[in-house]
C-alpha cells in the first residue's frame, strides 16, 4: 500500500526557528549602514557626538502639528536618525529634517496611513507583499526572491538527500531504543543543516519584510501623532550590519549579559555527557552552521519581536513595562518547539526589550547581544551529540511516482 510522504523541506522552512541571510552578507551591509555604526559607539560618546552634531545642524522650524511624545519616560534627546537628525524641544516632538522623505516613506500618498498589523503579518507569510503593495519594487524583489530561493534550496536538499525517509528511520530508531525522537536525530547531519539554512533564508526574508512594512506604516502615522516614540529609523541594512559592530562591547548592557552567557556555556562545555549523549568534536561545519544560524536569529527575531510586537503593544495602550512583558512572553512561546520550558528565552527576551527601550527603541545593540549569545549557546551544544544518532544513514528507495511535494514509496 502506498503512503504519501510530504517533503520535509517546505514544512521545516515554515516551522523551524530562526532566519536570515548568511553571516557573510553582514560584511557587505556593514559598509552601507552609517546609522548602525554610530549607534555602536559607547553610550556616553554617542551622547556627546549627538550634542555636538545638534549644534552643527540647525533644527528645522517646528511644524504646526507638533505632537506630545507618546513615551515621555524615554525622551529622545539628540539621537541619530537615518538620513538626518531628530531632536526634542522640551516635551514637544519635533519631526526630523525631511521626515516625509525618510527611507521608509512610501513613494505615493504620504498622507494615507499604512497598515501596522495586517500588512506586516501577510508580509511575514509572503515576503515582499508590503513592499509590492507600496510600489517599492526593488525591496519587494529582494524579499520575495530570497524567500523563493530559500524554499527552493530546502526542498531540493530534502528531495535529493531523502530526508523524508531519513526521518522515518529516525522515528523507528527512537522506538527501538525507547528514547525521544530528538535523541535519535543527528543534530550534526549535513543534509539537515543545509535544508534548515534554506528555510532560514526564506523565513528571514519574511521577518525583514514584516519590519520594513511596519516601519513604512510608522512613517505615515507619525505626523498624525502615532508612534512618536519611534524617533530612530534603522533600515534593514542597519539591522543586518549590527552583529558586527563590536563597539557595543563597551556598554554594560552588552558585556554583562554576554558574560553571563559565556559563563553558562563554559559550565555546559565542561560537564560530563548525559547517559544518552557522547562527546563530539567541534568542527568547521559546526562553526559555519552556528554562525549563520545565530546571525539570522539575531537579526530577524529582533526585527519581529522588539521591532514590531513591542512598539505596537506600546502604541495600543501598554506602557513600557507591559509592552516588554508582552513581547518577551510571545518570544518565549515561539521557542516552545525547541524548548518545552523556555525560561531562558523569556528572560533574555525581556532584557533585549529593556535594552531597546533604553536606546530609544533602537534595535542594533539588542541584535548584537542576541547574535553572540546564540553563538555561545550553539558552541556549547555542539560539544555533544546524541549517541543513538550515530547509526549509518539509510538511503530511501527511488520513488515510483514523484509529484512535488509528494513521493510514493513501496
Amino acid at each position: 500500500m502506498s503512503e504519501p510522504v510530504f517533503l520535509r523541506g517546505f514544512l521545516m522552512a515554515m516551522l523551524r526557528r530562526g532566519v536570515m541571510i548568511l553571516w557573510g552578507s553582514g560584511l557587505v551591509f556593514s559598509w552601507l549602514s552609517p546609522g548602525a555604526r554610530a549607534l555602536a559607539a559607547p553610550q556616553s560618546a554617542a551622547d556627546d557626538a549627538g550634542s555636538a552634531d545638534a549644534k552643527a545642524v540647525a533644527a528645522p522650524p517646528a511644524p504646526e502639528h507638533q505632537v506630545p511624545p507618546a513615551n515621555p519616560a524615554h525622551p529622545a534627546s539628540k539621537t541619530l536618525l537615518h538620513g538626518g537628525k531628530v531632536k526634542t524641544d522640551g516635551d514637544a516632538y519635533v519631526p526630523p529634517r525631511d521626515q516625509e522623505h525618510s527611507w521608509f516613506m512610501p513613494a505615493y500618498n504620504h498622507s494615507d496611513k499604512r497598515s501596522d498589523i495586517g500588512v506586516p503579518i501577510v508580509s511575514f507569510l509572503l515576503p515582499g507583499f508590503g513592499q509590492w503593495l507600496n510600489e517599492d519594487y526593488t525591496s519587494g524583489a529582494v524579499y520575495s526572491g530570497a524567500a523563493i530561493a530559500g524554499y527552493a534550496y530546502a526542498i531540493n536538499v530534502t528531495s535529493s538527500d531523502h530526508l523524508a525517509h531519513q526521518h522515518e528511520v529516525m522515528r523507528q530508531r527512537a522506538r527501538d531504543h525507547e528514547v525521544s525522537e530528538q535523541n535519535a536525530l543527528a543534530q550534526k547531519d549535513i543534509a539537515e543543516r543545509k535544508a534548515t539554512l534554506g528555510g532560514l533564508v526564506a523565513q528571514g526574508a519574511g521577518g525583514l519584510s514584516l519590519y520594513h512594512s511596519f516601519r513604512t506604516a510608522v512613517a505615515t502615522r507619525r505626523p498624525a501623532g502615532e508612534y512618536t516614540f519611534l524617533v530612530i529609523d534603522e533600515t534593514p541594512m542597519d539591522l543586518l550590519a549590527a552583529p558586527l559592530h563590536f563597539g557595543f562591547l563597551a556598554r554594560p548592557t552588552t558585556y554583562i549579559p554576554l558574560a553571563i552567557g559565556a559563563a553558562i556555556a563554559a559550565i555546559q562545555v565542561n560537564r560530563k555527557p548525559d547517559k544518552d549523549m557522547v562527546r563530539s568534536r567541534f568542527n568547521s561545519a559546526d562553526a559555519l552552521f552556528m554562525s549563520s544560524f545565530s546571525y539570522n536569529a539575531g537579526t530577524h527575531e529582533e526585527a519581529v519581536f522588539r521591532g514590531w510586537v513591542m512598539p505596537m503593544a506600546r502604541e495600543y495602550g501598554a506602557n513600557d513595562t507591559w509592552s516588554n512583558v508582552i513581547q518577551s512572553v510571545l518570544f518565549a512561546a515561539a521557542h516552545l518547539g525547541s524548548n518545552s520550558t523556555p525560561l531562558p528565552q523569556l528572560l533574555l527576551g525581556y532584557d533585549l526589550g529593556y535594552v531597546a527601550q533604553k536606546n530609544h527603541w533602537a534595535l542594533a545593540e539588542g541584535i548584537f547581544i542576541h547574535a553572540w549569545w546564540d553563538v555561545m549557546a550553539f558552541y556549547a551544544q555542539y560539544q555533544f551529540d546524541w549517541k543513538y544518532a550515530k547509526q549509518a544513514r539509510i538511503d530511501a528507495p527511488k520513488p515510483v511516482l514523484w509529484a512535488p511535494p509528494l513521493e510514493w514509496h513501496f
